[in-house]
């Protein structure tokens, strides 16, 4: 199951980057782009088991995410392309990759609710820190943060996968 996690891991990284850099020019990301991107992501996660073996975690956390990210979405905290990279990311590479909590229930809310909370207070950081310019648009680009969240949950995952290797 490593090379199925690996694979999720830098399926979702080079698809966030990708839209990163969509976002961070033009604040907007392509549908095609984003729907080609939730297509690769389960056809990576199908393809590799990985849907089968996680089954309860990634409907966990889809649904949780869908339901959290579209009420975000609809009061205006987030775009659309952030909602549909959180979908992409619950779909191809939900929880913990390196690590797991020992319950895909607990595992899929906790770790999509900190997705969602760390980028939204990651945004919140930045837009703060860009305040003293008037110049710029007020709008800022919340997928480059959220890829930084996503690499920072799993680095975290893999740690305590170390810790918890090293204390057995």
């Amino acid at each position: 199951m490593l090379v199925a996690s690996l694979v999720s891991i830098v399926t979702v990284l080079t698809l966030l980057a990708l839209y990163s850099v969509y976002d961070i020019k033009t604040r907007r990301v392509p549908n095609r782009l984003t729907l080609a991107g939730l297509i690769i992501g389960f056809l990576v996660a199908s393809i590799t088991g990985h849907i089968m073996v996680n089954i309860e975690l990634h409907i966990v956390s889809l649904v949780f995410m869908m339901g959290v990210s579209l009420v975000l979405f609809r009061i205006g905290a987030i775009g659309g392309a952030d909602y549909k990279a959180f979908i992409m990311i619950s779909i191809t590479s939900p929880g913990f990759e390196l690590f797991s909590l020992g319950n895909q229930l607990l595992e899929g809310i906790i770790v999509s609710g900190f997705e969602i909370l760390l980028t939204l207070l990651g945004g919140a950081m930045v837009s703060r820190h860009r305040a003293g310019n008037q110049k710029q648009d007020k709008t800022i680009a919340l997928i480059p943060v959220l890829l930084c969240v996503y690499m920072a949950i799993q680095l975290f995952g893999l740690a305590f996968s170390i810790i918890g290797t090293n204390l057995q």
